[in-house]
């Protein structure tokens, strides 16, 4: 299930730099084409699922172990605070977006639990990120809006 899902980070530093409107959806479109058998493969997963809720709590915990092994230090144990925080904000600018952008009746279920387990597991740190999404399809916009699963997330849409 979701083989080497952590490569979706891989492109996470130049894809966050000097965010506009313009670049935001030339990024997401690309991280969509390279990395959508990802998000695909999860809405097929809870699709054939007889309990969709279990189903879903499973993708969760396998995509943020799978993370947590890739960026863990080896020597501290934990994930190094800038790189968390960079994280952080790859899942809330890429990672939720594309999987809600599957328009897939499974997609949010499948998102709160990936928003629930990945603060739970990678210990997110707790304060409000102030941030801009300038280029968002209106299903998005509105589930971001009512995004209260990840209560330490500040979302501000344009």
């Amino acid at each position: 299930m979701l083989d080497h899902v952590e490569k979706i980070f891989a492109d996470m530093k130049p894809m966050m730099k000097k965010l506009k409107k313009a670049s935001y959806k030339v990024n997401m479109e690309a991280f969509i084409e390279n990395h959508g058998h990802y998000f695909r493969e999860m809405t097929e997963y809870t699709e054939n699922a007889s309990d969709k809720e279990t189903a879903a709590k499973e993708l969760a915990v396998d995509f943020t172990d799978k993370v947590y092994d890739a960026y863990v230090s080896p020597k501290k144990g934990k994930i190094d605070s800038a790189v968390q925080t960079d994280l952080n904000f790859f899942m809330i600018y890429y990672v939720f977006p594309a999987i809600l952008l599957t328009e897939h009746d499974d997609a949010k279920l499948i998102a709160d639990h990936l928003c629930s387990r990945w603060g739970k597991s990678l210990r997110t740190v707790r304060f409000s990120i102030q941030i801009m999404i300038p280029y968002m399809f209106h299903s998005v916009r509105r589930y971001l809006e009512s995004f209260n699963t990840c209560k330490s997330t500040l979302l501000v849409i344009e």
